[in-house]
C-alpha cells in the first residue's frame, strides 16, 4: 500500500503501529494502521488531513494533528482504537506542526508562528478542553518537540533568515513545568551560495557530523559523513539545477541551510 509523505509514527501499548500522512492533495493523506509490525497497513481514516504528528495518550487512545485539510483550516483528533472513532478536539486556522504527551496527560502543541510568543507552544491538562500558553521566551518558528524522561522538553526551530534556512535546538530551563526557553547559538558558515560544483561547510562542531540534501519535494539526494565536522566539502557536481535543502546533524542538533544549484 503507497502510504504519501509520511511524517510521523505512533505506537501504542499493544505495539500497534500508527502512520500520519500529510499527502492530502493527492488523496494519500490521512492515518493509516499496522498490526503486524509495520508489514502491512490499513487506511483508517482522514484521507484530506495533512498529518504531521501523532502522539499516544495515557489511556492509550491516539491524538492526531494536522496542519491543513481540503478548505485550509488546521486542528487536533482523538482516535479511539477500540470504538475505531473520531473525536475532534481543536478545529482552527492554528497550524499542528507537533504533539506530544507527557506523564501527567498533559498535551502540548507546536506551530509555526503566533503573536504571542508564549502560545507558539500550548500546554492543555484536560485532554485538549482548554489550553494555555507555555513557550514564554521562544519567539521562533517550531518544527518538533520532544520531552525527555527526566521532563525536559527539546524544541528543534527552522526558521526562514536573510534568504537562507537555519535550524536550532532549545531546551527548557528547569524542566516542562516552568515553559522558559533557552537557546544555544549555533555557528555555521557556508560558501559558495548558489553552488556550481561544491560546497564548503564549516559547522563550528568539534566532533564528526552527517551531511544530508533534500530537493524541493522533500526527497533525499545526498548522504555524506565526516569524523571532523568543523569543515566539510560536498560535491554537488552531479545533481540537478534547483534548490535544495542542506541538514547538518550532529548529536541533539540539526541545522538546515537553503541551497542554490546552478
Amino acid at each position: 500500500m503507497t502510504l504519501g509523505a509520511v511524517y510521523d509514527f505512533a505506537e501504542d501499548k499493544d505495539g500497534v503501529l500508527y502512520a500520519g500522512s500529510t499527502d492530502y492533495l493527492r488523496g494519500l493523506g490521512g492515518l493509516y494502521q499496522s498490526i503486524d509490525f509495520g508489514n502491512t497497513w490499513k487506511y483508517i481514516g482522514l484521507q484530506h488531513h495533512g498529518i504531521t504528528s501523532l502522539a499516544i495518550t495515557s489511556n492509550d487512545d491516539l491524538l492526531i494533528g494536522y496542519y491543513t485539510d481540503t478548505i485550509g483550516y488546521a486542528g487536533i483528533i482523538n482516535f479511539n482504537k477500540l470504538t475505531t472513532s473520531f473525536e475532534r478536539l481543536v478545529y482552527s486556522k492554528i497550524e499542528v506542526y507537533d504533539l506530544v504527551v507527557d506523564t501527567n496527560n498533559n498535551i502540548y502543541w507546536a506551530t509555526k508562528w503566533a503573536s504571542d510568543s508564549s502560545l507558539i507552544i500550548k500546554k492543555s491538562t484536560d485532554n485538549g478542553l482548554n489550553w494555555e500558553g507555555f513557550s514564554k521566551g521562544l519567539d521562533e518558528e517550531v518544527k518538533k518537540i520532544y520531552l525527555a524522561d527526566n521532563g525536559d522538553m527539546y524544541v528543534i526551530n527552522q526558521l526562514l533568515h536573510a534568504g537562507t534556512y537555519y535550524g536550532g535546538l532549545y531546551k527548557t530551563n528547569e524542566g516542562i513545568y516552568n515553559g522558559v526557553m533557552s537557546k544555544p547559538k549555533p555557528e555555521i558558515q557556508y560558501y559558495p551560495n548558489p553552488v556550481k560544483q561544491a560546497i564548503t561547510v564549516k559547522t563550528g562542531l568539534d566532533s564528526g557530523c552527517r551531511l544530508q540534501l533534500y530537493n524541493s519535494i522533500g526527497m533525499l539526494v545526498l548522504t555524506q559523513y565526516s569524523s571532523n565536522g568543523n569543515e566539510v566539502l560536498m560535491d554537488m557536481s552531479g545533481i540537478d539545477l534547483g534548490i535544495y535543502i542542506l541538514q547538518v546533524i550532529q548529536n541533539e542538533t540539526n541545522i538546515n541551510i537553503k541551497i542554490i544549484k546552478e
